[in-house]
């Protein structure tokens, strides 16, 4: 369990870097708007997904 809550930042520092990477592709490279935005939406649905796996992973960890 000591080890879980590292565990976890790790993967939120992970999913942190993903997003904003990805930003800075879609920012730097990406010309036009619709396409623009519609990488963006992945990007911010990646980083939803990926947080909900995280939640669901550590969520037997509390007795709530």
């Amino acid at each position: 369990m000591p080890t879980e809550g590292l565990r976890t930042f790790v993967y939120m520092v992970q999913i942190g870097i993903l997003f904003a990477v990805l930003y800075f592709i879609d920012v730097t490279y990406v010309k036009n708007l619709l396409l623009f935005y519609l990488i963006l939406g992945v990007n911010v649905a990646l980083a939803i997904i990926f947080t909900y796996l995280l939640a669901k992973s550590i969520q037997k960890y509390f007795n709530y």
